[in-house]
């Protein structure tokens, strides 16, 4: 059954001040039986009755009157265009005079129609009604009411004495969507020389990139050329960050958090002073601006403090010489600040009932801030009225000529009450009529949606509303809040302090282009144009002005505070053009995150930290070819080695010349001598160490080995060249060695030995060439300690121990010249992020400012400094809940293997990740150390000064060549070859650059620092190509002779 919500007038006697309150109601139209008294020859044709604009009596003497009233038009047949606004009750005697005085202080009609009411075929009626003669003469403004939205198939009525009988179709009132309305300049918000100067450098930043692009030159020069503008602009031209502080969580109970969300036009790091603490609590920050308030004594619900956000760089702008340093924000906090009572009359307002309107009440904190803890007041009872869904109002809080606010909004915006003891606004619910009610969030196709009409009717008693009544009907100065910012389709107010013209009367009706909402919030927020109000071309009495455009706002479109909605799910979040609105009538209002009865496509989507993710289906790409390293990128060779690949060119070609020989094989023999004795003699080469500590890196014995070479076999001595400082070393003739720590031994010693070859040491092609060659022994015991500050149960001791094992075991590979302790506070992944992984670890950079930083975990690692004081130098998350984890070395097909996921996460806090994002989100020079040798297909570097040019982004999804690692050992160790990155076809945030490329790395040759995993046992031993990487970014690493975990089948799969 097709339903309509309008809305009519309420009237409530108050005897303080003589005037009523008309509220706004939602109201459906039904098929049925007239009222009692038509006659016992109903036949089938239902009367809309509280469509035409039924208003409750006041005094005994009111009559109302059940009946269409009949009318004629000698000029139109179709009469019933304007008749339908006459009401079909009438005052008598006193009342009459009482609704002069009504007007002024009664809430401004509103309406709301059902969305499948969109019959426009045009019917006719007759209505007759004594007292409709002259009204306007008297200056009785009654409220308007809607036509019938509902056709009614024509049917026979016989009704008493002076009612007419009638067949009729009836039509909604139809409204035109007007075209777009461009805002005039007045209307738009005033410009501070801030934004000018952005808008000027967002236009020459925009136009040099076009110049750049069609320049005739390489990509890779064009690159480099946008990023020295980039460059250029952030050293000269540098901007201030922009802040738009909101809190987030704790709105009406339990931990209060927030952040400054705080932007840079430059994509420079910023970093969080407190200006001014809050009164009544006190406040910590993190490095990325979120915040966590605690409140103290005396705090009532209500606290403020200023944060400035200060963007790291020397602040120089040619443009804008005084700007600021930073930018402050004020942060607002509310907890519980916001209070209903709502006072309830009637059996139906149910226990479930009340607990869903306080609930959706409750929820509007979310979006409203104050800043002063307020107790708002509202009478609920059921609605006496046929056919009403529902209603809801607050009086205007002066009768004088003006725009005013509604108790309800001045009490919000300044804390004081205006109406003392009576209660702020009035609610009333219609639970009778056959209306089906979801009070839950699945809404079906029979159900109107209690939250959604319930938010609507409460943002009419917030101020959300117009006093505009049908045409020859709006004498008075008395307004809203609202009015104020009604406009022409050429922006001009419709108001004359607040006279309204009957010159614009037919703008109430659509006509000149109808009416819209001025307000600068509402016309930025709406893309710089004009907002549409509902403006149907029959008046629509309550639905008319009081709400968003229908017909502009339609389909997916559809708004809160539009006119019309039918039975089904209906918008219960707001936009930002309503936010926009509600911020023009004076509200502090944000737009959550997460917002009250949002759906996972209305919530915002939160970035993802890096983290290892499981093996999902992924869309097959194919393996990118090899690609050779360009010789720039390949390792530097000293003179020793080139020597060393002369003589052995020359040690082979001869070999070839004497196999060629037709001689004996002694005479072959004697020739090789021969060459030996001339090479060893002449060209003798020095020999080579490799040293290493081979046991005791953890606890035990301390042994190692030189590992000296000599190319031409001679006999080699070692001797110690500097000893230890902290204990004594024991060198044997086969070069190895054991030491002994001393009373001092902190965890790291050193000395240095030198390998001596037997002979001459003369070399014609190396003439410098040393007696031997010395080597630094590096002395490790337990010399990296790991802290982990654990939170969360999931974090049993079992899962502890295994951790701390798999930080311990990493000694093998890494030495350090320092003893170290790396701290991490280690927690759980958020069950309620959708992005949660398998686990997460980072460590933030060691500094904001532009260039190539480490983390401050490998900053620690490899030069014994702590960059971040007493915070700790990382963090891991890990995901318990979802997964089930292998914690020792046997692992089962639907087990994810715990340590080599330890091992690959805590290297992305060792360094192995990049400060890339999505294309068109790379503003910034505050890079990682990996980005440094980052390199395109032909080996170019893909970063200029730290900055990223628009031009490499279809890299970043794997088209232009994709993305290669280029460091010069990781090159070496894949055989002379740039080391594909991961980089899919669709960005996918936390993998897409930070990893190795898994469709290359795949199958048996997979590695530890792939961007996926899955179930069973996986990789856990580095290959000589990752150790090459973290050889790259600055660490001492070798490769044991038995690496931890060396059990055959370890598969990252």
């Amino acid at each position: 059954m097709a339903r309509s919500r309008t809305n009519h007038a309420r009237r409530k006697q108050n005897s303080a001040q003589g005037r009523s309150a008309d509220f706004p109601v939602r109201q459906w139209l039904k098929l049925g039986a007239a009222s009692a008294g038509m006659g016992a020859a109903l036949l089938g044709f239902s009367l809309m009755g509280p469509s035409t604009g039924t208003a409750a009596a006041d005094s005994p003497t009111d009559t109302t009157s059940a009946s269409p009233r009949a009318s004629s038009s000698a000029d139109n047949d179709e009469s019933s265009s304007t008749t339908d606004a006459a009401p079909d009750s009438t005052d008598t005697g006193e009342d009459a005079d009482d609704d002069a005085d009504d007007r002024a202080s009664s809430k401004g009609s509103n309406s709301r129609r059902d969305t499948a009411d969109t019959d426009t075929d045009t019917d006719t009626e007759t209505e007759s009604d004594a007292a409709e003669i002259d009204t306007a003469a008297e200056g009785v403004q009654d409220r308007a009411a809607k036509p019938n939205l509902v056709r009614v198939a024509s049917a026979p009525v016989t009704v008493e004495d002076d009612a007419a009988v009638q067949e009729e179709d009836e039509e909604p009132p139809a409204e035109v969507k007007q075209p777009p309305a461009p805002a005039p300049p007045w209307l738009r918000e005033r410009k501070t020389w801030d934004d000018v100067v952005a808008d000027v450098l967002e236009k020459w930043n925009d136009d040099t990139v076009a110049w750049i692009n069609n320049l005739n030159a390489s990509d890779d020069a064009k690159a480099n050329l946008e990023a020295a503008m980039r460059s250029l602009r952030r050293t000269f031209f540098n901007q201030a960050p922009t802040v738009d502080p909101v809190q987030i969580e704790g709105f009406l109970g339990g931990a209060i958090s927030g952040k400054v969300d705080a932007e840079d036009a430059d994509g420079d790091e910023l970093v969080y002073r407190l200006v001014t603490r809050p009164k009544f609590g006190t406040v910590v920050f993190d490095d990325d601006g979120g915040y966590t308030y605690t409140p103290g004594e005396g705090f009532l619900g209500v606290d403020t403090f200023r944060v400035m956000a200060i963007d790291a760089g020397l602040h120089v702008n040619l443009l804008n010489p005084f700007r600021r340093m930073g930018t402050t924000g004020e942060n607002l906090i509310n907890q519980n600040a916001i209070r209903f009572d709502f006072t309830y009359e009637g059996d139906e307002w149910t226990e479930e009932r009340r607990e869903k309107l306080e609930e959706v009440a409750a929820s509007l904190t979310a979006y409203f801030r104050v800043r002063e803890a307020v107790t708002l007041t509202f009478d609920v009872n059921e609605e006496d009225k046929p056919g009403t869904l529902a209603s809801a109002g607050s009086e205007r809080i002066s009768t004088a000529a003006g725009y005013w606010r509604t108790v309800v909004q001045n009490k919000l915006q300044t804390g004081e009450d205006a109406n003392g003891e009576e209660a702020d606004g009035e609610i009333s619910w219609n639970w009778g009529d056959g209306n089906e009610w979801a009070l839950g969030d699945e809404v079906s196709s029979e159900e109107f949606d209690f939250s959604s009409v319930a938010i609507h009717e409460m943002m009419h008693a917030f101020g959300w509303g117009s006093t505009l009544q049908g045409p020859g009907e709006n004498q008075g100065a008395n307004r809203e809040e609202y009015d104020r910012f009604i406009v022409s389709a050429d922006g001009r107010s419709v108001f004359t302090n607040g006279q309204w013209s009957s010159l614009n009367d037919p703008k109430l009706t659509g006509g000149d282009r109808g009416l819209y909402f001025g307000g600068k919030n509402a016309v930025e927020a709406y893309g710089g144009y004009l907002v549409p109000l509902r403006t149907s071309t029959i008046w629509g009495g309550a639905s008319s002005i009081s709400h968003l455009s229908d017909a502009t706002f339609a389909g997916d479109d559809q708004k809160i505070m539009n006119s019309g909605t039918d039975e089904g799910p209906a918008p219960r979040v707001f936009s930002e053009v309503e936010l926009g609105v509600l911020e023009d009538l004076g509200y502090y209002v944000v737009n959550p995150e997460n917002p009250p009865y949002a759906t996972d496509e209305e919530s915002e989507e939160n970035g993802a930290e890096d983290g290892a993710e499981d093996g999902g289906e992924d869309e097959a790409e194919p393996a990118r070819p090899p690609v050779a390293a360009p010789t720039a990128l390949s390792p530097r060779r000293t003179w020793a080695e080139v020597v060393a690949d002369i003589v052995d060119g020359l040690s082979a070609r001869n070999q070839e010349w004497i196999d060629s020989l037709d001689v004996s094989d002694e005479r072959k023999a004697e020739l090789e001598e021969s060459f030996a004795t001339f090479r060893t003699t002449f060209l003798n080469q020095a020999p080579t160490v490799d040293p290493v500590q081979v046991t005791g890196l953890v606890a035990g014995v301390i042994t190692g080995q030189i590992n000296g070479e000599d190319a031409d076999g001679d006999a080699i001595r070692y001797r110690i060249v500097s000893g230890p400082r902290q204990g004594s070393v024991v060198l044997n003739v086969d070069g190895t060695w054991t030491y002994t720590p001393g009373a001092a031994f902190d965890g790291v010693d050193s000395f240095r030995v030198m390998a001596i070859d037997s002979g001459l040491h003369v070399n014609l092609l190396n003439p410098f060439r040393g007696i031997g060659t010395s080597a630094f022994n590096l002395i490790n015991q337990n010399a990296i300690r790991f802290v982990f500050n654990y939170t969360g149960d999931d974090w049993t001791e079992d899962r502890q121990d295994a951790l701390e094992q798999v930080a311990r075991d990493l000694q093998e590979y890494f030495r350090v010249n320092r003893p170290v302790t790396l701290t991490y506070d280690v927690n759980l992944e958020d069950p309620e992020d959708p992005e949660r992984g398998l686990a997460s670890a980072t460590s933030p950079y060691i500094s904001k400012l532009p260039g190539y930083w480490d983390t401050v975990v490998q900053h620690k690692l490899q030069t014994g400094r702590d960059a971040n004081g007493d915070r700790a130098d990382g963090t891991i998350s890990w995901n318990f809940a979802d997964h089930e984890w292998a914690l020792d070395g046997e692992v089962t097909a639907d087990e994810y293997d715990f340590v080599t996921t330890a091992i690959h996460e805590l290297m992305h806090s060792f360094g192995f990740l990049s400060s890339l994002g999505e294309p068109g989100e790379n503003l910034g020079a505050n890079r990682s150390r990996f980005d440094r040798l980052m390199v395109n297909v032909r080996g170019t570097r893909v970063f200029f000064l730290a900055e990223w040019a628009t031009l490499n982004d279809p890299k970043l999804t794997g088209d232009d060549g994709a993305l290669y690692f280029g460091g010069s050992n990781a090159i070496e160790a894949y055989d002379g070859y740039l080391i594909p990155l991961f980089t899919p076809g669709e960005f996918e945030g936390g993998s897409s650059f930070s990893h190795l490329d898994d469709f290359t790395f795949d199958g048996d040759d997979q590695k530890i620092m792939n961007a996926k995993t899955d179930t069973g046992p996986g990789v856990r031993i580095f290959s000589e190509m990752e150790l090459a990487i973290l050889r790259d970014l600055g660490y001492h690493v070798v490769t044991p002779a038995t690496p931890p975990y060396a059990v055959a089948d370890r598969r990252r799969l």
